[in-house]
């Protein structure tokens, strides 16, 4: 998805969503489908805008509007959710004709789509050149409102959202999945690890798409390589204690196959195969413990001790400048807030001090008329009014101050 920030406001992002049930093949359509699910969940909220072209829903007996509602139903996961979460959806129809009214619009909808029957007060005319008649958005009006649009929290969102696919894209996505599968337990069996974890993450990527089938195949493939590890860990193990191994050599070269595995795959993978290299490595020094004699030992445990002491040195230093910077940071923090508590209360000493002099005001016990009284005290009320915005002002930054302070630590 093309994805452009506010300009004004950092925190919001337009997310230009590529059209769900492409035409151009199944591996675009799970492309789509992974990008769109990598943005939602990266979003700490969503609102939802759907866009429909006016000619659509003319041609072929309205099917425009039946496949909108179609995605917006799989994208929801039902009529229900997309009903129930609908203050957080609007839907927009473009290149309609000016003279167009809203109303006949609505109803011309749910006559054709039942499913859109209580979502057409969050339907809008829209014409970028403003040409349109008085029930048509103008860009001010789409911009509010969508500010104004309930935001799904993200935890919702990740939950909430489905993956939308064709039946054909389904199919297509099975085949990657069991390709991918089958290389993967084919690189495995020939020790070409890295090719191995290619087709790893390649398998997990598409299981952002929450597909039931996806996750029981890759679950599949997972339990296969996880037996295949645990076959060989405890021929390993075996070796280990019946002194099987030839020698340190062999037993190093199988320890070097599990590192290559660890290395390839990383701890969450090591994790879901049931690998721990410190495990295997406390095996394998066992076994070389058996063969070596008191003086290596020795030599063993002081080298694990200065690796010990190191490390234990290093943590020390990096919690004591932990601790230097925390504490920076905090005494910038009472700084900025005594600032800003000074700056608020001088703004409301000098509001106090306003209302004062306009109390004792002698224009206002000179006004000859009552125009001129009421002139008066509408001046006294803009400066109210600026008062007051200087006061809300400074308190918002000061909130913004400590939000921020607090999202560092």
């Amino acid at each position: 998805p093309q994805v452009e920030v506010n300009p004004n406001n950092p925190s919001i992002a337009y997310c230009d969503c590529p059209g769900f049930l492409d035409n151009r093949g199944a591996e675009i359509n799970i492309a789509n489908a992974v990008n769109v699910r990598h943005t939602i969940q990266a979003a700490s909220s969503v609102k939802v805008l759907v866009l429909i072209n006016y000619h659509s829903l003319l041609a072929d007996r309205c099917r425009g509007l039946r496949e909108t509602m179609s995605i917006c139903t799989h994208l929801f996961g039902s009529v229900e959710d997309l009903k129930h979460h609908k203050e957080s959806v609007l839907f927009g129809v473009t290149r309609a004709p000016s003279d167009l009214e809203l109303p006949s619009l609505q109803e011309y909808m749910v006559k054709n789509e039942k499913a859109f029957e209580g979502l057409e007060d969050q339907l809008f005319l829209y014409d970028p050149l403003d040409e349109g008649n008085g029930t048509f958005w103008n860009r001010a009006t789409c911009v509010s409102t969508i500010h104004d649009l309930t935001p799904i929290p993200q935890e919702e969102a990740k939950n909430l959202f489905h993956t939308v696919l064709g039946p054909s894209d389904e199919l297509k996505l099975l085949d990657i999945v069991g390709k991918q599968g089958q290389q993967l337990q084919d690189h495995f069996a020939n020790e070409d690890f890295q090719q191995a974890v290619a087709c790893w993450n390649n398998m997990h990527r598409l299981s952002i798409i929450d597909h039931v089938q996806v996750e029981r195949m890759l679950n599949g493939n997972k339990m296969k390589i996880r037996h295949a590890i645990m076959r060989q860990i405890e021929r390993f193990r075996l070796n280990c204690a019946q002194y099987h191994f030839d020698g340190p050599g062999e037993a190093n070269h199988q320890l070097s196959l599990f590192r290559k595995i660890a290395a390839h795959f990383g701890n969450e993978a090591l994790h879901a195969f049931g690998l721990n290299i410190a495990t295997e490595e406390e095996w394998l020094n066992r076994f070389l413990a058996k063969q070596a004699d008191d003086i290596k030992i020795r030599d063993a445990l002081t080298s694990l001790e200065e690796q010990k002491r190191v490390l234990e040195s290093r943590i020390s230093e990096m919690q004591s400048h932990y601790d230097t910077v925390e504490a920076q940071m905090k005494a910038k923090r009472e700084a900025a807030d005594k600032a800003h508590e000074q700056q608020i209360a001088a703004l409301k000493e000098a509001q106090l001090r306003m209302l004062k002099e306009q109390a004792n005001e002698p224009l206002m016990k000179d006004a000859k008329s009552e125009e001129e009284r009421e002139r008066i005290k509408a001046e006294q009320q803009k400066l109210q009014e600026a008062a007051d915005k200087q006061v809300k002002e400074a308190e918002a930054a000061r909130d913004r101050d400590r939000a921020e302070f607090q999202a560092t630590l």
